[in-house]
């Protein structure tokens, strides 16, 4: 899946670790999947509340395995991953802006369907080779290797379906990309998108009733990422010097935490000796009485924009994805002016 957007990825998640240097956490949203589950399979003909979670477990752990190869590719791409975050619906890899090559994009993409295909032979062959028949399909009863095996085969091929959000969308619209324009290769995968959504609705109606919710937010995945599609389109050929406001008030990073009380509460620079050092958002700090300075607590994993970034391409991605409203403009090593989302949505508006 593609990066979410969110700002400060564990404000609504419970963080559970890292994985090969990889942040995970899981939405408290998800905490109402496990009592869905935990209340359905304590009915009769269920697992059992304990094996019922248990294989709820095993199903995230193996959505985690899928996720955790779209963010080793995309690492392997010399790109950022902030996080991975299992949602009640499946998994979203925090990337911090997508691929400008389309083969990345159709590596990044692929890598997650491949290696859930990968879990479904060898639990298929672990299976055969203890005696355990595959038939019938079964992905909520019976032997686990054959559970497995149906299970990581469902998610892979699901995946695949050449819709957005699903990665197979992201590989239809990487192929697209190869002998077109990335607006219209987007603008062709979502529109699958929607109609993968419409009809998973319609399905659902008559037959489950998660169909329905995983169709609802499937089409409304594909909408957002045509809209996003568009306003990079908008913006491509737009320098991020354009748009920046300068000069800007910093916060030196020396300076104690206490005196930010005196500071309008928002995301604020801060440098070192002259120098960007990282971002401080002082509406999420309580600065009264604090021993600390700025640079014990800034953020200075905040992405950094240079004033001839193209706004369309990378810079745009790095402004959403950061979470922050507010990123700082640096050349040389020196804050030049901040991009703030607002003003580019204004832009926006007015150009339409």
């Amino acid at each position: 899946m593609s990066a979410s957007r969110n700002r400060k990825p564990f404000r609504w998640s419970i963080p559970l670790g890292r994985i090969a240097g990889i942040r995970i956490a899981v939405h408290v949203s998800f905490f109402v999947l496990v009592a869905l589950f935990a209340v359905a399979e304590s009915q009769p003909g269920g697992l059992g509340v304990r094996d019922g979670l248990l294989w709820l477990a095993v199903i995230f752990g193996c959505v985690l395995l899928h996720e955790l190869a779209h963010s080793v590719v995309a690492r392997s791409k010399g790109l950022v991953v902030n996080s991975i975050i299992l949602l009640p619906i499946g998994g979203v890899s925090q990337i911090e802006k997508m691929p400008d090559a389309w083969q990345d994009e159709l590596e990044i993409a692929g890598a997650g369907p491949l290696v859930s295909l990968l879990l479904a032979v060898v639990a298929a062959v672990a299976a055969l080779a203890s005696g355990r028949s595959l038939l019938p399909v079964n992905i909520y009863g019976g032997a686990l290797l054959p559970r497995l095996a149906w299970l990581n085969l469902v998610l892979g091929l699901f995946n695949l379906l050449p819709a957005f959000p699903l990665d197979g969308g992201r590989v239809l619209r990487a192929l697209l990309e190869r002998r077109g324009d990335v607006g219209q290769a987007t603008r062709t995968a979502a529109r699958f998108g929607r109609g993968l959504g419409v009809a998973m609705v319609i399905v659902g109606i008559f037959w489950n009733l998660w169909l329905i919710v995983i169709g609802v937010v499937v089409y409304l995945a594909a909408t957002q990422e045509e809209n996003l599609a568009a306003v990079h389109s908008r913006l491509r050929g737009h320098a991020v010097r354009q748009f920046m406001r300068s000069p800007v008030t910093t916060v030196d990073a020396g300076q104690p935490v206490e005196s930010l009380a005196r500071w309008w509460r928002g995301p604020q620079v801060v440098t070192r000796d002259g120098l960007y050092y990282g971002m401080i958002d002082t509406s999420e700090i309580d600065p009264a009485g604090s021993q600390e300075v700025v640079g014990d607590l800034a953020d200075r994993s905040v992405p950094v924009l240079g004033p001839n970034d193209d706004l369309g391409r990378s810079a745009l991605d790095l402004l959403l994805s950061s979470g922050y409203r507010v990123l700082p403009v640096v050349e040389e090593g020196r804050v030049v002016g901040v991009l703030v989302v607002d003003d580019v949505g204004s832009w926006l508006r007015r150009a339409a």
